[in-house]
């Protein structure tokens, strides 16, 4: 099997039991291919601050032991600043995209920033149909 990392949205998804949590969850179940950047942790810990409680959020998946957590380092802070410059991502989502690249991990997302970029699985967001 090979590493996945899946972004913030995808946490959430779960998280709120968004229409495509199930997608998000069989990646997520994963949990011996499952990589997750300081980052990420961040950004659904400071979502589940503002939306929850800080007993929830301090129970949140996203700290799960079982997952290898990538600390944000200077080759990650490199490619990262490489990536933003050549595909317009901002910050967080370049240093998610930095962290599955420089780790040989396939970056699971519904975020359209990333849509048709190398390496990345872009869930299609569910709607109504129009």
């Amino acid at each position: 099997m090979s590493r996945v990392l899946v972004d913030s949205c995808g946490w959430l998804e779960v998280a709120t039991d968004g229409p495509l949590a199930s997608a998000f969850e069989a990646f997520l179940a994963r949990t011996e291919d499952l990589i997750i950047p300081s980052i990420v942790q961040f950004e659904v810990y400071r979502w589940l601050l503002r939306e929850t409680d800080e007993a929830t959020a301090k129970d949140a998946p996203v700290f799960d032991p079982a997952i290898a957590v990538v600390p944000l380092d200077t080759r990650i802070a490199v490619r990262a600043a490489e990536l933003s410059r050549t595909h317009r991502l901002a910050t967080a989502d370049a240093i998610v995209l930095g962290t599955a690249r420089e780790a040989g991990a396939e970056l699971i997302t519904s975020d359209q920033a990333f849509a048709g970029l190398p390496g990345v699985r872009c869930l299609p967001k569910k709607g109504p149909s129009t």
